[in-house]
């Protein structure tokens, strides 16, 4: 299994969203990922691939919309023929048809330029992609996740993201928390993510961290969320020596010049740790 693919869960808040998740998983449904960046949009995605009964055994294809330039994402996400546009020599598939049979992972969709988002539009609508260069539909069979770490409401005031799209795509909306309003989920996620470090660096065993340390991570604000917390922890893993317990002095300076006096964000926390697996 793709270790994106499983949520470590110590909150109740996190229970509910792979409760939300799990409901619609096995469902061929749209779903809109939301949530800062950082927070595990990715792993949502896998997660609804992985536990769908018959597209975890086709592709899953991810686009970061924000990643690539405007006038190369319709041919990314469509395709195109030969002699479409300057440098087009041949014809290439899209990553629509890439994904046929399994997910498509439509990252950060609010960065999506206007005439992408229309022929996005007739792709939701008609499950036909039509590469750039071409007037023939080519019909599609995937499962589409849309992810987006800003709101897209007002974009669509401002006239930068379309009313229209928002109504396809906004069929199951699920909403991941931020980690500072989560701290029951940083002991587990810590736990794994000493445990993944460890392995691929070849350690000897996982770091372990102290009571301090975790009290400190808990009392951090994670403006980067949980892939803050991942280079934290192998932040100490590389500064603590071998075989001893991380202290708060080995994590990285913002989190280690905390004051512990006020514990703000960690009294009646319980934490367990709960590996989801596969449906």
């Amino acid at each position: 299994m793709h270790e994106n693919s499983r949520f470590i869960v110590g909150s109740g808040s996190m229970t509910r969203v792979v409760d939300r998740l799990r409901k619609v998983a096995h469902l061929d449904t749209t779903v809109l990922v939301e949530g800062e960046s950082g927070t595990g949009k990715e792993v949502a995605a896998r997660f609804l691939h992985r536990n769908h009964p018959s597209r975890r055994h086709g592709p899953m294809v991810s686009v970061h919309c924000g990643a690539l330039p405007e006038s190369l994402l319709e041919s990314e996400l469509f395709g195109h023929v030969r002699g479409a546009f300057t440098g087009a020599e041949r014809d290439r598939m899209g990553k629509f048809e890439q994904a046929n049979g399994g997910t498509i992972l439509l990252d950060e969709i609010s960065t999506m330029n206007p005439d992408a988002q229309v022929r996005l539009l007739r792709v939701l609508q008609e499950r036909l992609v039509i590469r750039v260069g071409s007037t023939e539909g080519r019909p599609v069979n995937v499962r589409v996740v849309v992810a987006t770490n800003q709101d897209l409401r007002p974009l669509i005031e401002r006239g930068a993201f379309r009313l229209d799209l928002l109504y396809r795509i906004n069929v199951f909306p699920v909403k991941l928390p931020p980690l500072r309003e989560r701290p029951g989920d940083i002991p587990p996620l810590v736990e794994e993510f000493a445990a993944r470090i460890a392995e691929r660096h070849g350690l000897a065993a996982p770091r372990r961290f102290s009571p301090e340390a975790l009290r400190a991570l808990s009392a951090h604000s994670w403006p980067g969320n949980v892939r803050e917390l991942q280079n934290a922890v192998e932040y100490a893993s590389i500064e603590c020596p071998e075989g001893s317990p991380v202290r708060q002095a080995h994590l990285p300076g913002e989190i280690a010049g905390i004051d512990l006096s006020c514990p703000a964000g960690t009294s009646g926390v319980v934490v367990y740790s709960a590996r989801l697996g596969l449906l």
